[in-house]
């Protein structure tokens, strides 16, 4: 999926972003595209990886475009160098995954 990012000083990225169903919080990015993008640093929280292990992670504040409007939001540094969307971002969402290759996931609001 592709989403729009902007950030401090008016800079602004669109990423290829994967949809991350065991990530719990709205977005997490490559630390590279946090700083190129000039994200303010909020906080540190600590992350649970999917093996178990539990990694620091730093947590910035990003405007995102999201289905159609800007949304405020926080971003978790990413240590896998993939952009992600957590099932935050997908509140109020109707997520429809085709389980095929190649198919296509559609996300629409629920009235």
């Amino acid at each position: 999926m592709r989403v729009i990012i902007k950030g401090g000083e008016g800079r602004a990225s669109e990423v290829e972003a994967v949809l991350d169903t065991g990530f719990s919080e709205y977005l997490s990015l490559p630390h590279g595209l946090i700083d190129a993008l000039l994200l303010p640093y909020l906080r540190t929280d600590d992350a649970i990886l999917s093996d178990g292990s539990v990694v620091d992670c730093s947590v910035h504040e990003a405007t995102v475009v999201w289905d159609g409007q800007e949304r405020v939001i926080p971003v978790h540094s990413s240590t896998t160098g993939e952009a992600l969307i957590g099932m935050s971002l997908l509140l109020g969402q109707l997520v429809t995954l085709p389980v095929v290759n190649g198919g296509t996931v559609t996300i629409t609001t629920i009235p």
